[in-house]
């Protein structure tokens, strides 16, 4: 997954789909770089998606504590259960374009729920 943030603005970095019925760990690990300054950063979060298709998410914990250099200010990202997916949206810093790049892994034997 690859995005670029100009400003504060939040974007989409990318999204893992979740199939019907399954209930397990996703991890997503984020690093973002303007060229002077870096943020990094891995969360975990529980995700549920019932047979009728409704995904929730637990609340996401830091796996590995997002570390900010001081010249990206508040930037950082987040994960949000939208239709099928978990998506993972990043937010810049103002003034700063930063280039992102980031990984999701769900866990590999996702088990059945009803």
């Amino acid at each position: 997954m690859k995005a670029t943030t100009t400003d504060a603005t939040p974007k989409k970095l990318g999204s893992v789909t979740v199939l019907n019925s399954r209930v397990g760990i996703a991890i997503v690990t984020v690093s973002g770089y303007d060229g002077t300054d870096g943020i990094t950063g891995q969360k975990a979060v529980r995700y549920k998606k019932s047979s009728s298709g409704i995904l929730t998410l637990g609340t996401a914990v830091d796996v590995v504590a997002p570390v900010v250099d001081a010249g990206l200010g508040s930037s950082t990202f987040t994960l949000t259960a939208v239709g099928n997916n978990i998506d993972i949206t990043v937010t810049g810093a103002a003034g700063k374009t930063i280039n992102w790049t980031g990984n999701a892994d769900i866990t590999p034997n996702q088990n059945a729920v009803s």
